[in-house]
């Protein structure tokens, strides 16, 4: 038994995992966007805070429980899925200052516990304070969760 799992861990150690919030989610409108299939994708969430832009959300610093979902994938996919994420969400674009940036946060799923991913943090907090600030009005087992797009604003 003890073997299984510490191979289970490392499995899970050389996964790379991506946390996303808006528009790359399952039923979303950029869900088909993904150049690579995951190997896992499941509910998580990190801790930050959600503004909404309009036809998509700002991960902002913050303490609240943002849900998303986790995607994991195999390391020798995880180049060509950061390339196309990166022009999706303004990131590392030769002379454009970016939308967002890429960033390693905590995530955590039912499957995985917590693990460290990348997602992509709005790089200009000071006009994401223009647009509605999401509330955390999602409970899942007594805890709140902000969420996107059915989040309800301050």
């Amino acid at each position: 038994m003890k073997q299984s799992k510490q191979n289970s861990s490392e499995a899970v150690s050389k996964l790379e995992h991506v946390f996303v919030y808006g528009t790359l989610k399952r039923g979303e409108c950029r869900e088909a966007c993904w150049p690579r299939a995951a190997l896992n994708i499941e509910p998580a969430w990190t801790l930050g805070a959600l503004s909404d832009l309009g036809h998509y959300p700002a991960l902002l610093d913050g303490n609240e429980r943002v849900l998303g979902e986790l995607w994991s994938f195999d390391p020798q996919d995880i180049a060509i899925v950061f390339e196309q994420l990166d022009r999706i969400e303004g990131t590392n674009q030769a002379g454009i200052p970016n939308e967002y940036d890429r960033v390693r946060v905590i995530a955590t799923s039912q499957s995985f516990g917590e693990v460290s991913a990348s997602t992509y943090r709005y790089a200009n907090p000071q006009q994401a304070a223009q647009f509605a600030r999401l509330a955390a009005s999602h409970i899942i087992d007594g805890r709140a969760y902000v969420k996107w797009p059915d989040a309800v604003s301050l």
